[in-house]
């Protein structure tokens, strides 16, 4: 039994600019993303976004580079031109070329009943036999089988759909193949992450709004650049593309060595088959004694043109953090090359753009919800994404990151901690900073003074790089007269939490408010911008 040949049946809920929805196949898809055609795909849910995009951006990449067809002129206009304009049916015969020996399709279908063929992102067995004494487990929804874990109230609860539809399966299918961490014995997690508890960050240079336009500059973007994705970790004559065409019986060693793939491989973490039930599916899964690809060494740094890379202490490894400024720093002021997708190309024009995350915040056992941040770039700062050298730009944002722990740490938090324990008739000036009246209650003073910093950091760093590079004027507000505001506002805001009826309440308010200028007098000076190695002391 083969059935849902993705090459054949519109499987897929589609929604255009005009509101329209239409249901298409996966070459519909692809001649849809390239007349810009699509808004939407409205049965995919938030987690799923990333590795939907990113699988189809692996498999038009794919398809094309196996061709080897010429690719057109570039018009930045109309971005989702960039790798020309096919029929369906090229797009079928395209995809069809990266799995021959399958005159049925069977790759490309969600059933096929003979366990030892592939069927689409399920992997076959060597054999009936080792397949039936493997797939004892059974998810009879496609949100019982994707990757949200209920630990908090903003996960997505499993078992909720009823009555599922045949994309909703596949949705989950991809999300949790190439996207899944590692999940107790014998559920094991992706290669492109650090480690089974990382996260699979995506990045990109977002220089079109629309979804065709993003597809198609990143389409191109990645077969214009093929031989930097190479380097020196795959080295094979013949690599391997489609991991599900591979046999799986999940044995230990079966792993494959990440120097016999493609750097656009696609990946399948679980050994799952999809099952005909009812008129439906339903998936069933077996467990693995062993990781699909052999990448725990590499942290996750396989070259991948989406995966943001940091330095950790001389380790280059795959970026795992939240969307915050701090982390987010390390990323795009990363002293290497920037990651493939952040390059600024010539044919991104001339106009603002954005820098994009999205990722499943994901950990030991849970979730925590889909993180997405979207961060404004100005022309002036292109260098940072088209450098292989950031040395100075690293150094301007660490240098802005210590002046941020000494505004917080060192003025704001010993100012507020002076006012309310200055209101004792024993205080000396020395801080007790076990008591209650610190830990209780200037932490979230802190916090909230860190969230408005997360909100102008980068804004911030690129005033600076640009005053730097002489695309600023100098009377511009520069970080440190930014973070004294900030810390005038927020002890002003952390006075109005505490009680204003006795004298020894305002002496105190008094002591932290002298204390707050002088400190900030000698550790956050109002001083021109920060210049290249500078720290907080000017040094």
């Amino acid at each position: 039994m083969i059935l849902y040949n993705l090459l054949k049946e519109k499987l897929v809920t589609v929604q255009s600019p005009d509101g329209r929805k239409t249901q298409a196949s996966l070459p519909d898809i692809f001649a849809m993303l390239e007349e810009n055609q699509v808004e939407s795909f409205p049965l995919l849910r938030p987690h799923q976004s990333a590795p939907w995009t990113c699988l189809l951006t692996q498999l038009a990449a794919l398809a094309l580079e196996e061709s080897g067809e010429t690719l057109p002129p570039l018009d930045p206009e109309e971005p989702w031109t960039m790798v020309g304009r096919h029929e369906p049916e090229k797009w079928a015969q395209l995809l069809r070329a990266l799995t021959p020996g399958y005159p049925e399709d069977e790759p490309w279908c969600l059933v096929v009943s003979d366990v030892t063929k592939p069927a689409f992102l399920q992997p076959p067995s060597s054999t009936e036999a080792s397949a039936e004494k493997c797939f004892d487990k059974v998810d009879l929804t496609p949100d019982n089988l994707d990757l949200t874990i209920t630990r908090k109230a903003h996960d997505l609860k499993p078992g909720l759909i009823a009555v599922p539809r045949i994309e909703e399966w596949l949705f989950a299918i991809v999300s949790l193949q190439t996207n899944a961490g590692f999940l107790g014995a014998e559920n094991y997690g992706i290669a492109r992450q650090n480690g089974g508890h990382g996260k699979r960050i995506c990045s990109s240079l977002g220089s079109s709004r629309t979804i065709g336009g993003r597809w198609g500059r990143n389409v191109r973007v990645i077969l214009d650049h093929i031989d930097d994705l190479y380097s020196e970790l795959y080295e094979a004559e013949n690599p391997l593309r489609l991991l599900w065409l591979l046999p799986w019986d999940g044995e230990k060693g079966s792993s494959i060595f990440v120097g016999d793939l493609h750097p656009l491989f696609v990946e399948v973490a679980r050994r799952i088959r999809c099952v005909e039930k009812d008129g439906g599916l339903c998936v069933t899964r077996g467990g693995t004694k062993d990781w699909r690809v052999a990448a725990e060494d590499f942290h996750g740094a396989l070259n991948d043109p989406w995966t943001p890379l940091i330095d950790d202490e001389g380790d280059v490894k795959a970026y795992g953090g939240d969307m915050s400024y701090r982390g987010l720093q390390k990323v795009l002021c990363f002293s290497h090359k920037p990651l493939l997708l952040q390059w600024h190309q010539k044919y991104d024009g001339s106009k603002n753009q954005l820098v994009l995350f999205e990722g499943l915040m994901k950990g030991k056992g849970k979730t925590e919800g889909v993180a997405f941040r979207a961060l404004p770039v100005s022309s002036a700062v292109r260098r940072l994404f088209s450098s292989p050298d950031l040395t100075k730009e690293n150094e301007i944002a660490s240098a802005m990151l210590n002046l941020v722990e000494t505004a917080e740490n060192k003025v704001l938090k010993v100012a507020l901690a002076t006012s309310a324990q200055a209101r004792r008739p024993s205080f000396n000036g020395a801080i007790e900073w076990n008591g209650p009246d610190v830990d209780d209650w200037i932490p979230t003073v802190i916090r909230e003074m860190d969230k408005e910093v997360d909100d102008l950091f980068f804004l911030a760093l690129w005033n600076e790089l640009e005053r730097g590079a002489g695309a600023r004027d100098d009377s511009d507000k520069t970080w440190t007269d930014r973070l004294r505001e900030l810390v005038e506002k927020y002890f002003e805001l952390g006075m109005k939490t505490l009680s204003l009826g006795s004298e020894m309440n305002l002496k105190g308010i008094a002591q932290g408010r002298n204390r707050l200028f002088g400190l900030m007098k000698n550790l956050l000076p109002a001083a021109p911008c920060l210049k290249e190695g500078e720290n907080e002391h000017g040094a």
